[in-house]
């Protein structure tokens, strides 16, 4: 007769509740990490608008600074859109103010040669739906 040798095999793997409790840590992870994707967005959207908010403004001063001193003329100047540079700049608003300064840089009404350019450039945030203000400031002075 013939020696059968028997083969055991032993079968070692994970209980259901290894497994589960695998799976549920492995969810809590994706889950927090999901969760930064919408701050992420939040944040990109609100740079880019403040990207394009200074790039308009930092435009007009350059406008401004380009011009002869004795053209530019004193007061405020409102743009209530700007969609006539382009489409995509139609929820932008801009602001300038143009003031004459005294030697302490104080405003003033009479021009000494030195002249303040103010420009704000507003938005209104699409995520907050607040309305948002960058400032930008230089002078210009009549050499």
């Amino acid at each position: 007769m013939r020696n059968k040798k028997e083969n055991i095999f032993i079968i070692k793997g994970f209980t259901l509740i290894e497994v589960l409790i695998s799976f549920a840590i492995l969810l809590m992870v994706v889950i927090s990490v999901i969760s930064f994707f919408p701050i992420g967005l939040k944040s990109a959207v609100s740079t880019r608008e403040q990207t394009v908010a200074i790039y308009l403004a930092q435009e007009k001063i350059e406008e401004v600074i380009s011009t002869n001193y004795a053209d530019v003329a004193v007061g405020e100047t409102i743009e209530a859109s700007l969609s006539t540079i382009d489409s995509d700049f139609s929820g932008f608003s801009r602001t300038t103010n143009i003031n004459y300064l005294d030697v302490n840089l104080n405003d003033s009404v009479i021009d000494i040669g030195m002249k303040k350019v103010q420009v704000n450039v507003s938005w209104q945030d699409k995520l907050e739906g607040s309305q948002t203000t960058t400032t930008l400031v230089t002078l210009i002075a009549d050499l």
